[in-house]
């Protein structure tokens, strides 16, 4: 096993079906959906080099391994092909912690069902801190019905970037400006087939969902799901949801799923009341350098 620069072009589909082949093997909850990892790399780092934050590793039969890097906190993911040996999986665990630490302390998210990260994490002195994230699932079945609304609900195109960057800041508060959103629509991570929006009777953009596709497990994604703050209660957010469950059934998958911050309370009920039902938690585990 040797490591390698990650390439945007040659590798993402790599890691991502990597992702999907852990998920296959070792369970649905046991780690993050294909689609976290393109949001990632190319959104939620998107001010990073990612040759600087997601280290590769591969083998004779290609990609063995991956982690990612998360500069601003100390962070770290790893995603390891279900093969590869506990000792090595250790090793690689080991190298990621060492590049990751920041300051006196580093960490890592966890899923609740990720039984080798969590044994790995215990032995090397992690101690959990608190739950963070709601992983949320429901079976696709009939097409999801879409109430009666002035708001059209169709595909972004690429002509759209200024208008979805407004929403991501209005929605989450985030720093997105319209030309790190261009930037990212260039990148392989981008389809706009995938991202609906909502579009209100004004013309102004509403809201946006991202749907991700694991064709080898069945599972969609929602990646993010934000309405603007001029536009809440008024079933914009649902309406996106079903309709990207009816583009994910549509795809073949059999599962929507869909994961949430816990500190905002209104995230359980909003997906409740869309049919979603809590399958497990993401938690934080620290440990002092």
């Amino acid at each position: 096993m040797r490591r390698v620069e990650y390439d945007t072009h040659s590798h993402l589909l790599a890691l991502q079906d990597l992702a999907a082949q852990n998920l296959s093997v070792v369970g649905p909850t046991s780690g993050p959906h294909p689609g976290d990892i393109a949001h990632w790399i190319h959104g939620a780092l998107r001010a990073y080099d990612p040759v600087e934050v997601v280290p590769v590793w591969v083998d004779d039969r290609g990609v063995s391994a991956f982690g990612v890097l998360w500069p601003q906190y100390g962070g770290v993911d790893l995603c390891v092909r279900p093969d590869v040996g506990d000792a090595v999986y250790q090793e690689l665990f080991r190298l990621l912690l060492d590049e990751a630490a920041k300051g006196d302390h580093v960490e890592v998210d966890l899923h609740d069902g990720d039984a080798r990260g969590l044994a790995v994490a215990a032995e090397l002195g992690f101690m959990k801190v608190r739950s963070v994230f709601a992983v949320n699932a429901q079976s696709l079945g009939p097409v999801q019905p879409i109430a009666d609304s002035d708001y059209e609900i169709r595909c972004a195109s690429y002509e759209e970037f200024a208008e979805i960057a407004d929403v991501h800041r209005s929605a989450f508060g985030s720093t997105w400006t319209p030309d790190e959103y261009r930037r990212y629509m260039s990148t392989p991570a981008y389809a706009p087939e995938r991202e609906l929006i909502a579009v209100a009777p004004d013309g102004s953009l509403a809201g946006f969902a991202v749907c991700w596709m694991d064709h080898l497990n069945g599972i969609g994604y929602f990646e993010p799901v934000g309405v603007h703050q001029d536009h809440h209660r008024k079933r914009v957010g649902s309406d996106l949801l079903a309709a990207g469950m009816n583009l994910m059934r549509d795809a073949g998958m059999r599962t929507a799923t869909v994961l949430y911050d816990l500190e905002n309370d209104g995230n359980a009920r909003f997906y409740a009341e869309n049919g979603f039902k809590r399958i497990e938690t993401v938690a934080r585990y620290e440990r002092t350098t």
